[in-house]
């Protein structure tokens, strides 16, 4: 996923990749490397500080009043994610979006990453291509069965405060 905060040169990396010159992708891979060990120090350092991270996003007033829309708008009698989601779906998308901007540990980048996965998928040979789908296929289920357990667990909240 790419972060806000990744370096521009990231995305030059990957569109260079998929140019398919060798030079290129010595000193891209090179760029792109940098780009993930940078993310992954401001990641650990981020993991320092996660009480004050939790607080903060206890406190945003924004993702307050989001969160509180979204459960307004849910009946509580939707049996999954999906259907709560297709529900309730401007709600949910402005939850995400004020999680999102709370802090960069959130940050993604949804209208970028199909084309950084395309210049990836591109530039792999055919049968690490399958393999590269099979773990964002696997990334892709474990996210809606978190998403899912989540849903779940919320609503069992719910009928125990009842």
């Amino acid at each position: 996923m790419w972060c806000r905060e990744a370096p521009v040169g990231s995305r030059e990396a990957l569109q260079s990749v998929q140019a398919g010159s060798r030079t290129h992708r010595v000193r891209d891979n090179r760029i792109a490397n940098s780009a993930i060990e940078g993310r992954c120090r401001r990641r650990g350092q981020a993991g320092t500080d996660k009480i004050d991270q939790m607080s903060g996003l206890q406190e945003d007033t924004e993702i307050t009043r989001c969160a509180n829309q979204l459960a307004i708008r849910l009946a509580g009698d939707e049996p999954s994610f999906d259907a709560a989601r297709e529900r309730a779906e401007p709600e949910y998308l402005a939850l995400l979006a004020a999680v999102r901007r709370a802090h960069a540990r959130f940050a993604f980048d949804r209208d970028g990453r199909p084309a950084a996965i395309n210049a990836v998928r591109e530039a792999l040979p055919v049968m690490e291509r399958d393999l590269f789908e099979a773990v964002l296929e696997d990334h892709a289920c474990e996210l809606a069965a978190v998403e899912e357990a989540l849903y779940q667990f919320a609503r069992a909240l719910a009928r125990g405060r009842k």
